[in-house]
């Protein structure tokens, strides 16, 4: 089904590391927050489920009332609204393994990230920081998207009329814990690579994919045997897949595509699957 989604608006939230204030807030960022089904990483939580009764459209878009989360979080857990307390008024639940770390992660004095701060490829619907984060830093989320005239939220905005010091509700993207069992992982790009250079040209930019022959003491562009035996790795990759007049026959050089493969502003190398070196490359040797 051809669906029509246009997003309305996005407030991005990290730890904050600066000495300013002025655009911070206590957040609660929850990593099930919006997700349904086999989506969600918690699936022993009761309350938690799929909230009975919801129409289609709302269990086919993600939503604040998707699940049962949100509204425990603004009822029986709303305790949470005070940082100081959080952790406190949810430790009940660490009886049915909901825990810190991996289902929620609560920040005091998060940083609300400028627009200049992020890119969001509205076509692809993900977003990008112009800076890395550290391992022990958190990264959440609120938006508002329109799908097939209906209108959804994820998470709070700091315009919902929870003022602070109240503790506002988010959709958790990145934890402390980086690991790849949590929903999470999934959701953080593995095929963006910074090449730390600005405003790259097609004229005079060229791109390989290389593989290191340690017994020839060589590098090609191909593996020498096995499934890929003599395949350009470009094309294994995606990177590859018409001429310079894009006609879709391969030439065996990169295909210069901004916001495809390339991000011409930022200087960036974009491959156009998930894990290029991962899972991407491993279903070719099976």
């Amino acid at each position: 089904m051809k669906t029509s989604v246009t997003l309305n608006k996005i407030e991005v939230w990290v730890t904050n590391k600066s000495s300013h204030f002025q655009e911070s807030r206590n957040i609660v960022a929850f990593l099930d927050l919006g997700e349904y089904g086999q989506n969600k990483q918690n699936q022993s939580i009761p309350e938690f489920g799929d909230t009975p009764g919801l129409s289609y459209p709302l269990s086919q878009f993600p939503n604040n009332n998707i699940n049962g989360l949100y509204k425990e979080m603004t009822s029986t857990y709303s305790g949470i609204r005070d940082i100081a307390t959080l952790n406190e008024v949810l430790k009940p639940l660490s009886m049915r393994d909901f825990i810190a770390g991996r289902d929620y992660e609560k920040t005091e004095n998060a940083r609300r990230l400028d627009s200049t701060e992020y890119t969001v490829n509205r076509q692809l619907g993900y977003i990008s920081l112009n800076m890395a984060l550290n391992a022990d830093e958190v990264l959440a989320v609120a938006y508002q998207y329109t799908a097939n005239g209906q209108t959804f939220q994820v998470g709070e905005f700091s315009t919902d009329g929870i003022e602070a010091p109240k503790t506002l509700i988010l959709k958790l993207l990145k934890g402390t814990n980086l690991n790849p069992k949590f929903k999470n992982w999934d959701l953080m790009m593995k095929n963006i690579y910074n090449i730390h250079s600005q405003r790259l040209s097609n004229e005079e930019f060229k791109l390989d994919v290389l593989y290191r022959n340690d017994a020839a003491g060589t590098d090609l562009n191909y593996l020498p045997d096995g499934p890929l035996k003599e395949k350009n790795l470009l094309s294994e990759m995606n990177l590859d897949n018409m001429n310079s007049q894009h006609d879709p026959y391969p030439d065996g050089v990169f295909d210069f595509i901004d916001q495809i493969t390339v991000d011409v502003q930022k200087g960036r190398i974009i491959f156009p699957v998930v894990q290029p070196f991962g899972s991407n490359l491993e279903k070719k040797f099976k």
